[in-house]
């Protein structure tokens, strides 16, 4: 139910008085504070706190498009309600002030300061961003009370209470290598006036910042840079550098030395950001770049992508953001006061892209949470989104958005009630799921609407979060033994849409707030024989009592683990950097063991599954030697002897881009055999890439990359020669085939093809289905742009067909295949 609701004019003055006594109890207190004796002499001023730390602006921030002034608000767009953790009218007001220090007890000059909500139910975003003066100070004022965490833009974290009224926190920061380097242009030339970017390991837009610049010989130096992150470069007129991982740099003689090449095809984003009206917004931030969903690891090491670049708006709402990228690129706005605005835009080699978006002012969501009998739910989260987030995992608890700037949220307070501000106007997809203490095994009661919300309105919703329909079961072994903590699937049988869980420590699972419709259940294995089929059921309707999935094997009889020991030694001279050379070890049954550090040439890991394994000697994510098919007694001690190198060679990969493709960025994966490690080579916008230090033999070439269609081939490397391949690269988008079996059918080898219009064969597959079919079985396809057709069969003598159309490159395709 929606209606306008306005709050009682008869408590305005009341609440007015408050504000005005809290605010004048606050300003007392903050005097007596700042005023305090000599040992404060080095914290700020009270000038700089009523201001909100007075930040310095660097160079490199400016260079960057990155200004910082005035306080930003919750980067979210949320303004918390004292329901939420805001201070409540009556209570003093919040002021922390940070004094960052280096391990020598030095200040912490130029250190960008970030804090981040840590609030249970909320999203955990950045509230107000600052840089610390000359004695590492930096003061933030009007923080929501509650946890929050403090991130430094090196990387360190530190987590903290705001409590009402004045308090001091000292943030030691762990420091780092220093590190000198050069940023050059495609050609090797030194850049001048480049801006040197810290890349941490976080994805949001407070992941990475602007240390420094190049000097006239495009030469820079560090200090107290965090060894396990990234260094990258940007510069007008090209696109950025990749990024260095300073992992895989021999920091072992200081400085690190490091090479930044930027790339070719860069421009320019500029623009105005106004309201309705065409006023401008000033401090509005502007982000432009995809956040990565995620990181990859390699071993023990996270591998750093580049997050969002961020500007400012002047006091005349302009912006101005150099050396991007060129292609499509997402672009994210926030303003206190108005809505996300979030598009596309398109930058262009060498050219200015100029945007002139406009802010529509923000809406309220509110209302009364309440439990199937009619009682108010305290704690429940409601989650207001202004694009359809995805919801697999959603049983779980989890709703992914990886949209910039995120989403809005609130968590109800004793009596129902909650409020979110900031919600952006348009089509609002929210969810409310109930709070408190997860059951193991049971899925999160949630339920969700779409509302229309106006630009200022204030909008009523008043969610009801019950149990609803319900699937309940237990997983066991064959004999009887409960299988626990293993992923069980639930997948609508009419929709397709999925609910994944874990069940509990006793293998039972319920899921709950089901539709009505039928559904099929199927648990994923950790360990399991081979050969052994999918354990699963069809055709469940909820609420018909608890069903048994029995797996066919027995509960494995628990073996003591080994040690597996050897010795590396690189005859061919093909470990650059000892420290970022590792073992990894791989189970044939599909787990692993990444990272094992070597240590004067020999290298150990511990508590080893028993297993039959073998093992790969990489550096960073070139693999430089395989070694044999070793068994894993119970309890014993393998001896692996010596993984030893061979001189390598190296391949020349060249990629004809299509139309489209220019802003694709693929990664290659160069395997040699059909198990271990792939050789990974980050190819970015560059239209021919060299793998050096490749061990000889045969290899299979995979690329993949967002808007392409995948890329297949194969070459032989030799040593001390260089190999050539050629790849054409095509738009194309990814498309997730769900291939529905009749009830009850089996199969043991499917094929499928996919056709143009023309009948020609784009992709063809055969092989075995691996077990009982999966209701659906997942196909998954990158296919170009253009109308096709899907063919699917089996040696059951099932078969069904699926015309589709791929309109672009850009959004996912889902296709649904009946066999009949």
């Amino acid at each position: 139910m929606r209606r306008e609701s306005v709050s009682d004019p008869m408590q305005r003055p009341r609440l007015v008085v408050l504000i005005l006594l809290a605010i004048t109890m606050f300003g007392a207190a903050w005097l007596v504070w700042s005023r305090g004796a000599d040992q404060r002499a080095d914290l700020a001023t009270a000038e700089n706190a009523a201001e909100n730390a007075a930040t310095v602006v660097d160079p490199a921030d400016a260079h960057a498009g990155i200004t910082v002034g005035r306080p930003a608000a919750d980067a979210s767009g949320t303004r918390t309600t004292a329901t939420t953790g805001e201070a409540a009218a009556g209570q003093a007001p919040s002021g922390v002030r940070v004094t960052a220090r280096w391990p020598d007890a030095a200040p912490a000059e130029g250190v960008m300061i970030f804090v981040q909500r840590a609030e249970p139910e909320m999203p955990a975003a950045v509230l107000q961003h600052a840089v610390t003066d000359a004695r590492g100070v930096v003061t933030f004022a009007g923080l929501s009370l509650g946890p929050c965490n403090l991130l430094a833009d090196r990387g360190d974290r530190l987590p903290i209470e705001v409590v009402a009224g004045p308090q001091d926190v000292l943030f030691e920061l762990k420091g780092g290598i220093a590190v000198r380097g050069t940023v050059t242009n495609p050609d090797g030339v030194p850049v001048a006036g480049a801006v040197i970017w810290l890349q941490t390991t976080r994805n949001d837009w407070s992941g990475g910042r602007a240390l420094t610049t190049s000097d006239a010989g495009g030469a820079f130096a560090l200090t107290h840079v965090d060894a396990s992150l990234s260094l990258g470069a940007i510069a007008a007129g090209y696109a950025p550098s990749k990024l260095v991982d300073l992992d895989l740099v021999d920091a072992s003689k200081p400085p690190a030395v490091v090479v930044l090449q930027l790339q070719s095809n860069g421009g320019r984003l500029v623009g105005t950001v106004t309201d309705a009206t065409g006023q401008p917004i000033a401090d509005a931030i502007v982000a432009t770049g995809k956040r990565p969903p995620f990181l990859s690891h390699e071993g023990r090491r996270i591998v750093e992508q580049w997050s969002a670049r961020i500007a400012m708006t002047d006091d005349q709402g302009r912006f101005a953001i150099e050396g991007l990228a060129c292609g499509t690129t997402p672009v994210a706005i926030r303003a206190d006061g108005f809505g996300f605005w979030r598009d596309e835009v398109e930058i262009q080699d060498q050219q200015t892209t100029t945007i002139q978006p406009q802010l529509l002012a923000c809406a309220v969501l509110t209302g009364t949470v309440t439990d199937g009998a009619g009682q108010p739910l305290a704690a429940a989260a409601i989650r207001a989104y202004d694009r359809a987030p995805k919801t697999s995992f959603i049983a779980g608890g989890q709703i992914d958005f990886d949209a910039t700037f995120g989403y809005v949220a609130a968590v109800s307070d004793t009596s129902g009630l909650y409020r979110i501000e900031a919600v952006t106007p348009g089509t609002v997809f929210v969810f409310a799921q109930r709070g408190g203490e997860r059951r193991d095994g049971v899925s999160v009661a949630y339920t969700t609407t779409e509302l229309e919300v106006a630009p200022g309105a204030v909008t009523e919703w008043n969610p009801i979060i019950a149990d609803g329909r319900a699937i309940e079961g237990i997983v066991l072994f064959g004999d009887g033994h409960p299988m626990p903590h293993v992923f069980v699937t639930l997948t609508d049988e009419r929709s397709g849409r999925e609910h994944v869980q874990t069940n509990d420590g006793k293998g039972v699972f319920r899921f709950l707030c089901l539709d009505a419709s039928t559904y099929a259940v199927r648990v994923q294995y950790w360990h399991a024989p081979k050969g052994t089929p999918a354990l699963q059921q069809s055709g469940l309707v909820p609420d018909r009592g608890r069903i048994e999935l029995r797996a066919p094997f027995g509960r494995p009889v628990e073996e003591q683990d080994g040690i597996v020991i050897g010795r590396v030694d690189d005859v061919a001279r093909r470990i650059k950097n000892p420290q970022a050379a590792t073992v990894t070890l791989h189970s044939d049954a599909n787990w692993g063991r990444d990272g094992g550090k070597i240590v004067e040439g020999v290298f150990r890991f511990e508590r080893v599954t028993p297993c039959r394994f073998r093992l790969t000697l990489k550096e960073g994510t070139n693999v430089l030697a395989q070694g044999d098919w070793f068994e894993l007694q119970p309890a014993a001690t393998m001896d692996t002897g010596v993984l030893r190198t061979v001189p390598g060679g190296s391949a020349k990969i060249y990629l004809a881009r299509q139309t489209g493709t220019q802003a694709c960025e693929p990664k290659l994966y160069l395997r040699q055999g059909s198990f271990g490690d792939s050789t990974v080579v980050d190819v970015g916008r560059n239209v021919e890439v060299v793998a050096d230090n490749l061990t000889p033999g045969e290899y299979e070439v995979t690329g993949y990359a967002t808007g392409m269609v995948s890329l297949r081939g194969s070459m032989t490397v030799k040593a001390a020669e260089t190999t050539e391949l050629r790849f054409t690269m095509q738009a194309g988008a990814l498309c997730r085939f769900e291939v529905w079996f009749p009830a009850g059918a089996t199969a043991a080898q499917r094929r499928y093809r996919i056709l143009d219009t023309q009948g020609k064969v784009f992709h063809a597959h055969e092989g075995a289905v691996g077990s009982t079919p999966t209701r659906p079985l997942p196909v998954i396809v990158s296919v170009p742009v253009g109308d096709w057709t899907m063919e699917f069969t089996t040696d059951g003598g099932l078969a069904g067909t699926a015309p589709f159309k791929v309109a672009n490159a850009v959004d996912e395709v889902l296709v649904r295949v009946d066999l009949k």
